[in-house]
Protein backbone atom coordinates (compact mmCIF):
# COMPACT_ATOMS: atom_id res chain seq x y z
CA UNK A 1 0.00 0.00 0.00
CA UNK A 2 3.14 2.53 0.73
CA UNK A 3 4.45 1.82 -2.47
CA UNK A 4 1.33 2.21 -4.26
CA UNK A 5 0.39 5.52 -2.70
CA UNK A 6 4.30 7.05 -2.84
CA UNK A 7 5.09 5.69 -6.04
CA UNK A 8 2.19 4.29 -8.36
CA UNK A 9 -0.26 6.34 -7.80
CA UNK A 10 1.76 9.93 -8.72
CA UNK A 11 3.18 8.05 -11.65
CA UNK A 12 -0.33 7.32 -13.02
CA UNK A 13 -1.15 10.80 -12.14
CA UNK A 14 1.26 12.18 -14.09
CA UNK A 15 0.59 10.29 -17.37
CA UNK A 16 -3.28 10.66 -16.93
CA UNK A 17 -3.06 14.42 -16.56
CA UNK A 18 0.08 14.77 -18.70
CA UNK A 19 -1.56 16.13 -22.01
CA UNK A 20 -3.54 18.89 -19.86
CA UNK A 21 -0.73 19.72 -17.85
CA UNK A 22 1.67 20.26 -20.97
CA UNK A 23 -1.04 23.11 -22.36
CA UNK A 24 -0.20 25.00 -19.43
CA UNK A 25 3.66 24.28 -19.63
CA UNK A 26 3.99 28.42 -20.06
CA UNK A 27 2.69 28.42 -16.76
CA UNK A 28 5.68 28.87 -13.94
CA UNK A 29 3.88 26.53 -11.88
CA UNK A 30 3.66 23.64 -14.61
CA UNK A 31 6.93 24.52 -16.52
CA UNK A 32 8.45 21.20 -15.05
CA UNK A 33 6.84 18.90 -17.52
CA UNK A 34 8.68 20.27 -19.81
CA UNK A 35 11.87 18.60 -18.59
CA UNK A 36 9.37 15.02 -18.56
CA UNK A 37 8.74 16.12 -22.30
CA UNK A 38 10.74 13.15 -23.73
CA UNK A 39 9.80 10.94 -21.70
CA UNK A 40 6.26 11.27 -22.23
CA UNK A 41 6.77 10.90 -25.73
CA UNK A 42 7.72 7.68 -25.68
CA UNK A 43 4.54 6.59 -23.76
CA UNK A 44 2.07 8.64 -25.61
CA UNK A 45 3.76 8.39 -29.28
CA UNK A 46 1.20 5.44 -30.20
CA UNK A 47 -1.98 6.61 -29.74
CA UNK A 48 -3.90 9.54 -31.72
CA UNK A 49 -3.54 13.24 -30.14
CA UNK A 50 -6.79 12.83 -28.65
CA UNK A 51 -6.29 9.67 -26.82
CA UNK A 52 -2.20 11.33 -25.33
CA UNK A 53 -3.27 10.34 -21.74
CA UNK A 54 -4.39 6.95 -22.60
CA UNK A 55 -0.99 5.47 -20.69
CA UNK A 56 -2.30 6.85 -17.81
CA UNK A 57 -5.72 5.02 -18.00
CA UNK A 58 -3.67 1.63 -18.55
CA UNK A 59 -2.10 2.43 -15.19
CA UNK A 60 -4.88 2.63 -13.58
CA UNK A 61 -6.47 -0.19 -14.96
CA UNK A 62 -3.35 -2.01 -12.88
CA UNK A 63 -4.02 0.01 -9.56
CA UNK A 64 -7.63 -1.19 -9.50
CA UNK A 65 -6.63 -4.61 -10.35
CA UNK A 66 -3.50 -3.96 -7.74
CA UNK A 67 -6.50 -2.76 -5.13
CA UNK A 68 -8.96 -6.17 -5.62
CA UNK A 69 -6.10 -8.27 -4.86
CA UNK A 70 -4.97 -6.33 -1.51
CA UNK A 71 -8.92 -5.71 -0.59
CA UNK A 72 -9.93 -9.84 -1.41
CA UNK A 73 -6.49 -10.44 0.48
CA UNK A 74 -6.39 -14.06 -1.96
CA UNK A 75 -8.92 -15.39 0.45
CA UNK A 76 -11.19 -16.70 -2.87
CA UNK A 77 -9.62 -17.04 -6.06
CA UNK A 78 -12.83 -16.69 -7.56
CA UNK A 79 -13.36 -13.68 -6.96
CA UNK A 80 -10.19 -11.93 -7.99
CA UNK A 81 -10.01 -14.12 -11.38
CA UNK A 82 -13.64 -12.51 -11.99
CA UNK A 83 -13.38 -9.46 -11.50
CA UNK A 84 -10.23 -9.38 -13.81
CA UNK A 85 -11.93 -10.68 -16.31
CA UNK A 86 -14.83 -7.82 -15.87
CA UNK A 87 -12.60 -5.42 -15.77
CA UNK A 88 -10.20 -6.32 -18.78
CA UNK A 89 -13.34 -6.77 -21.08
CA UNK A 90 -14.56 -3.75 -20.17
CA UNK A 91 -11.80 -2.08 -20.76
CA UNK A 92 -11.09 -3.83 -24.35
CA UNK A 93 -14.53 -2.71 -25.21
CA UNK A 94 -13.94 0.75 -24.49
CA UNK A 95 -10.27 0.86 -26.30
CA UNK A 96 -11.72 -0.60 -29.36
CA UNK A 97 -14.80 1.44 -29.36
CA UNK A 98 -12.69 5.20 -29.00
CA UNK A 99 -9.71 3.51 -31.60
CA UNK A 100 -7.12 5.05 -29.73
CA UNK A 101 -4.12 4.19 -31.46
CA UNK A 102 -2.64 5.82 -34.30
CA UNK A 103 -2.14 2.14 -36.25
CA UNK A 104 -4.65 -0.81 -36.21
CA UNK A 105 -1.96 -3.58 -35.79
CA UNK A 106 -1.70 -1.97 -32.12
CA UNK A 107 -5.20 -2.61 -31.36
CA UNK A 108 -4.88 -6.16 -32.88
CA UNK A 109 -1.81 -6.52 -30.91
CA UNK A 110 -3.19 -5.30 -27.38
CA UNK A 111 -6.92 -7.28 -28.18
CA UNK A 112 -4.76 -9.77 -28.68
CA UNK A 113 -3.02 -9.88 -25.83
CA UNK A 114 -6.36 -8.91 -23.78
CA UNK A 115 -7.98 -12.05 -24.61
CA UNK A 116 -4.83 -14.39 -23.86
CA UNK A 117 -5.22 -13.12 -20.71
CA UNK A 118 -8.64 -13.34 -20.43
CA UNK A 119 -8.59 -16.83 -21.43
CA UNK A 120 -5.91 -17.45 -19.03
CA UNK A 121 -7.98 -16.46 -15.81
CA UNK A 122 -10.79 -18.11 -17.32
CA UNK A 123 -8.91 -21.46 -17.60
CA UNK A 124 -7.75 -21.50 -14.11
CA UNK A 125 -10.97 -20.48 -13.01
CA UNK A 126 -12.46 -23.67 -14.28
CA UNK A 127 -9.94 -26.33 -15.28
CA UNK A 128 -7.03 -25.55 -12.88
CA UNK A 129 -6.87 -29.39 -11.74
CA UNK A 130 -7.59 -30.55 -15.16
CA UNK A 131 -4.38 -31.97 -16.93
CA UNK A 132 -5.04 -29.88 -19.87
CA UNK A 133 -4.28 -26.75 -17.90
CA UNK A 134 -0.45 -26.77 -18.06
CA UNK A 135 -0.64 -27.93 -21.66
CA UNK A 136 -2.57 -24.45 -22.41
CA UNK A 137 -0.63 -22.61 -20.27
CA UNK A 138 2.47 -23.35 -22.01
CA UNK A 139 0.85 -23.19 -25.57
CA UNK A 140 -0.61 -19.70 -24.71
CA UNK A 141 2.84 -18.41 -23.23
CA UNK A 142 4.81 -20.08 -26.20
CA UNK A 143 2.64 -18.20 -28.57
CA UNK A 144 3.19 -14.82 -26.51
CA UNK A 145 6.93 -15.28 -26.63
CA UNK A 146 6.42 -15.75 -30.53
CA UNK A 147 4.55 -12.59 -31.02
CA UNK A 148 6.66 -10.59 -28.46
CA UNK A 149 10.12 -12.09 -30.31
CA UNK A 150 8.28 -11.38 -33.81
CA UNK A 151 7.44 -7.45 -32.54
CA UNK A 152 11.31 -7.15 -31.61
CA UNK A 153 12.16 -8.32 -34.68
CA UNK A 154 10.32 -5.99 -36.34
CA UNK A 155 11.29 -2.58 -34.64
CA UNK A 156 15.05 -3.97 -34.93
CA UNK A 157 14.46 -3.84 -38.74
CA UNK A 158 12.68 -0.76 -38.98
CA UNK A 159 15.53 0.70 -37.10
CA UNK A 160 18.13 -0.75 -39.47
CA UNK A 161 15.93 -0.02 -42.76
CA UNK A 162 15.38 3.70 -41.45
CA UNK A 163 19.25 4.33 -41.08
CA UNK A 164 20.13 2.82 -44.49
CA UNK A 165 22.82 0.16 -42.44
CA UNK A 166 22.31 -2.62 -44.70
CA UNK A 167 22.99 -0.12 -47.48
CA UNK A 168 25.74 1.18 -46.12
CA UNK A 169 27.44 -2.03 -45.37
CA UNK A 170 26.65 -3.91 -48.59
CA UNK A 171 27.89 -1.33 -50.62
CA UNK A 172 31.01 -0.57 -48.55
CA UNK A 173 31.87 -4.60 -48.89
CA UNK A 174 31.51 -4.24 -52.57
CA UNK A 175 33.99 -1.29 -52.82
CA UNK A 176 36.44 -3.43 -50.70
CA UNK A 177 36.24 -6.05 -52.62
CA UNK A 178 36.85 -4.48 -55.87
CA UNK A 179 39.96 -4.90 -57.43
CA UNK A 180 42.42 -1.90 -57.46
CA UNK A 181 42.82 -0.27 -61.44
CA UNK A 182 46.01 -1.76 -62.47
CA UNK A 183 47.72 1.57 -64.59
CA UNK A 184 49.31 -0.05 -68.42
CA UNK A 185 52.47 -0.01 -68.61
CA UNK A 186 54.43 3.27 -70.66
CA UNK A 187 54.20 2.34 -75.14
CA UNK A 188 57.82 3.90 -76.61
CA UNK A 189 56.80 3.94 -80.26
CA UNK A 190 60.61 4.48 -82.35
CA UNK A 191 60.84 7.54 -84.66
CA UNK A 192 62.61 8.11 -87.80
CA UNK A 193 64.91 10.38 -84.92
CA UNK A 194 65.61 8.64 -82.13
CA UNK A 195 66.04 12.12 -79.90
CA UNK A 196 61.93 11.82 -81.04
CA UNK A 197 59.35 9.35 -78.98
CA UNK A 198 56.69 9.09 -78.65
CA UNK A 199 55.08 8.33 -75.12
CA UNK A 200 51.36 6.02 -74.48
CA UNK A 201 50.02 6.82 -71.08
CA UNK A 202 45.80 5.52 -70.25
CA UNK A 203 44.93 6.27 -73.89
CA UNK A 204 46.55 9.73 -74.54
CA UNK A 205 49.10 10.80 -76.46
CA UNK A 206 52.10 12.71 -74.89
CA UNK A 207 55.06 14.14 -77.34
CA UNK A 208 58.28 15.06 -75.79
CA UNK A 209 59.41 16.74 -78.47
CA UNK A 210 57.91 18.21 -81.71
CA UNK A 211 57.51 15.31 -84.41
CA UNK A 212 57.53 17.55 -87.36
CA UNK A 213 60.25 20.61 -87.59
CA UNK A 214 58.84 23.54 -89.95
CA UNK A 215 62.25 25.48 -91.53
Amino acid sequence: IIVTITFLIPYTLILLLAPWIQAKSHLKAFAWINKLKPFLDAYQAPFKDQYRYWPGVLLMVRVVLYLVFIINGGKDTSVNLLDINLILCFYAIVSNRLSVYKNWPLSVLENYFLINLIFLSCTLLYIKDSPTYSKILISSGGISLVVLLGIIVYHVYGQLKGNNFLKRHVSRKIKNDKPEPVAPPYVYVGLADESQTLTLNYGSCEFREPLLEYN
